[in-house]
């Protein structure tokens, strides 16, 4: 008579999408960056936002390295603040900083980058600073401050009637209270923070 053969023991071992539940619950964060306002972003929205930018340009996500069980001192966070030690911890400063960073140093040069560290190299935080992010705390800069070159040559594909940067502050706010909802000024806008504009930055300008 036949053995009835024995149940085997399960020993497959299920693959899961991410190393553990912090992790899980750290990239279930990354939605947050469609509806959160950008001044309430914290180091993981920057992080999801800078994903966002490599998968947009690349066509493949971004490889986190995993190196740390609790994603607080993981790799990305340190490079996120470290970069907000060298150039500012105000969030759309360094949104205005990645968008930047995207758009001259990667389309323009056609670079490859594997890494966040690229983002804090210090030549090119300084140039940043040096050359693009013209409104500071410390900035001299008012109402009636002629707009730079480079941002005036944006400007004037949508609007003949903004020259400084009291101008674009008053469209801002016009955006802000509903009174400006023509989209041209929101293309252009986006265009002006890709030129290292740092437009939440707008609200200083007296």
């Amino acid at each position: 008579m036949a053995r009835k053969p024995k149940n085997k023991m399960n020993t497959e071992i299920q693959l899961g999408k991410y190393p553990n539940i912090h992790w899980e619950k750290f990239f279930g964060k990354f939605i947050d960056i469609e509806t959160l306002n950008v001044k309430d972003w914290n180091a993981t929205h920057l992080i999801a936002y800078f994903a966002k930018k490599y998968k947009a340009h690349y066509g493949m996500d971004y490889t986190f390295r995993f190196n740390s069980t609790a994603p607080g001192k993981s790799y990305e966070v340190f490079q996120i603040n470290k970069l907000a030690s060298m150039l500012s911890a105000d969030p759309t400063i360094l949104v205005a900083y990645i968008d930047w960073f995207f758009a001259k140093k990667i389309l323009i040069r056609k670079k490859k980058i594997t890494s966040m560290s690229f983002l804090t190299d210090a030549n090119t935080v300084n140039d940043y600073k040096n050359n693009h992010l013209m409104i500071n705390k410390n900035s001299s800069i008012d109402r009636s401050t002629i707009l730079p070159p480079n941002y005036t040559e944006v400007v004037r594909k949508f609007s003949n009637s903004i020259s400084t940067y009291g101008d674009l502050s008053f469209v801002v706010k016009c955006m802000e209270n509903g009174n400006a909802t023509d989209d041209k000024y929101k293309e252009m806008l986006e265009e002006l923070g890709k030129e290292g504009l740092n437009i939440g930055a707008l609200d200083r300008v007296k």
